[in-house]
């Protein structure tokens, strides 16, 4: 193996590790399976309801994605998920939002830690139909696991505007001595091998 062959296949496991995603069922391809729900949340085809998603395809992957006060009814919509973290390791929490049609929609998206602490709480919004705003927080985590909360906003207008969710991913971050470890580990295991061929 050359030195070239090493450092490109460090550089893969690298970026493998960094797209392990946690999160099940984070494209609602799948409907709502994985999530934990209550009030007024659902899974919507945007191809059985093009029209009503601003004439045009918004989910940003597949035909599916969450929608919120759906049907003109109450702003009450809760999605979470508890998925596994290491104690101390950052993760990377992105998700799209936006809203159906002409107006604003928001959301309370929180990260709760191992003891129902706050690692992350805020309110993301969005007001251009047809088009999903992208978001993206780090966390660390203080646990063996963290549980994602998407809350719909009590004040969002109802009247023909929804918002909707697609592309929930979560990803542990890479950390640059984790990463000098493996290619150093790498390295010795090439150098091992070469003393036993000569």
């Amino acid at each position: 193996m050359t030195i070239k062959s090493l450092i490109a296949t460090v550089a893969l496991l690298a970026a493998n590790a960094a797209q392990a995603g946690l999160i099940t069922n984070g494209n609602f391809e799948s409907g709502l399976a994985g999530w934990s729900t209550s009030g007024n949340v659902v899974a919507t085809s945007i191809a059985a309801s093009g029209s009503y998603f601003g004439a045009g395809s918004i989910a940003a992957d597949g035909n599916y994605l969450a929608v919120f006060n759906s049907g003109d009814g109450p702003t009450n919509g809760r999605l979470m998920q508890t998925f596994a973290t290491v104690a101390g390791q950052t993760y990377r929490w992105e998700f799209d939002y936006g809203v159906t049609t002409g107006g604003a929609q928001g959301m309370r998206a929180t990260v709760l830690g191992a003891n129902s602490t706050d690692l992350i709480n805020n309110v993301v919004n969005d007001n251009t139909a047809g088009l999903l705003a992208h978001f993206t927080f780090n966390f660390v985590a203080d646990g063996s696991q963290a549980t994602l909360r998407f809350q719909d906003l009590n004040n969002n207008p109802t009247n023909s505007q929804d918002g909707v969710l697609d592309n929930v991913v979560v990803r542990a971050v890479p950390e640059p001595a984790s990463l000098a470890l493996m290619g150093l580990g790498m390295v010795g295991a090439m150098v091992a091998r070469r003393r036993r061929k000569a």
